[in-house]
């Protein structure tokens, strides 16, 4: 849990290489991780590396297959790799705080 909050204070202060690392430390810990999934795949979307975090959508979705935000996520990271047809993107993701995030960023 320590390596996915000190990711999201690194983002939150824009510092996403040094959030990707903490988000992985804490992926290594507990892979079933859905928290540290959500932020990996948000901070690689901000980073341009949808493919990346595709990967991260799909599990979170194998662990909660009715998880409409990282449905969501996967569709609009599918979209910028070329992966589906253009839609309609949602500008505010619904966040598992309750919090809606402007461009998939709820830090």
């Amino acid at each position: 849990m320590a390596h996915n909050s000190f990711g999201s204070a690194l983002a939150s202060q824009g510092k996403l290489s040094g959030a990707v690392a903490e988000f992985e430390r804490a992926l290594q810990l507990d892979p079933n991780y859905v928290s540290a999934r959500r932020n990996m795949g948000m901070a690689l979307m901000v980073l341009g590396r949808p493919a990346e975090a595709a990967v991260h959508f799909r599990e979170i979705l194998r662990l909660w297959p009715d998880d409409a935000w990282a449905q969501t996520s996967l569709a609009q990271a599918l979209q910028k790799e070329g992966g589906v047809a253009q839609t309609q993107p949602s500008p505010d993701l619904p966040m598992p705080n309750g919090h809606t995030s402007r461009a998939g960023n709820n830090w």
